[in-house]
């Protein structure tokens, strides 16, 4: 990173040295003859200069969301000027104001990965909206297996002498293993016994906390949405 007070000498500043002085600049901490070096590098390199206005409309766009007026409506000019200073004595510090628009644009400069960042965020936040809503028995597995099981009430039962060559996963409901289960069998928010003529060949697993039910729903949806 460009020290404070380090000065760049223009046919030595690279691209790379010029974005992190732009970022200097648009914190209000390069000089003035740091400045001229970037004007002249940018004046040759068509790249950086894109780059720089790009992040100056971004670091402006923050500025004018912090700082945006009072319009002026119906109100008297004393119940304005109440409603400014009290907006005011709200607003971040300058140097709150700098920090917020670094991070802007420090999203700007990684959209990867702050768009996996923000998916991780939305399902999170969906996953866990849906956390006990609704007890409602539910049965996932394939089609060739579910023939062979048996319902009763909201107990799942795999009989004594049939073989389920997939996974099995039962919500809300109570898991009767009496037959083979080649597959994983998973038992959220409910019950597993396993009697002594049955046989799970993968895993077991019993998920009845709020975040192990969401570890389980977000890895299954990343691991359905990647092609086998």
């Amino acid at each position: 990173m460009i020290e404070r007070t380090k000065k760049v000498g223009l046919a030595a500043m690279e691209c790379k040295v010029a974005i992190q002085a732009i970022h200097l600049y648009l914190d209000g901490e390069l000089d003035i003859d740091q400045f001229k070096q970037l004007e002249a590098h940018m004046n040759n390199c068509e790249g950086c200069k894109q780059q720089y206005e790009q992040l100056e409309k971004t670091d402006a766009m923050t500025q004018f969301a912090m700082h945006a007026p009072v319009m002026n409506t119906a109100r008297s000019e004393r119940d304005i000027a109440d409603l400014k200073s009290s907006i005011l004595a709200q607003l971040p510090t300058k140097q709150q104001t700098r920090s917020n628009a670094r991070f802007v644009r420090w999203l700007y400069r990684y959209p990867g990965l702050t768009a996996a960042a923000m998916f991780i965020v939305v399902m999170f936040i969906s996953v866990f909206a849906s956390w006990d809503q609704d007890n409602k028995l539910i049965i996932s597995g394939s089609q060739e297996d579910l023939q062979y099981i048996v319902i009763n009430g909201n107990t799942v039962i795999v009989p004594e002498g049939s073989k389920l060559t997939g996974d099995l996963v039962v919500e809300n409901g109570i898991v009767e293993v009496k037959g083979a289960v080649d597959g994983n069998v998973t038992v959220i928010d409910g019950k597993m016994v396993l009697a002594s003529t049955g046989h799970i060949a993968g895993q077991s697993k019993i998920i009845d906390q709020a975040l192990d039910w969401i570890w389980y729903k977000v890895t299954s949806s990343i691991s359905g949405a990647i092609p086998q």
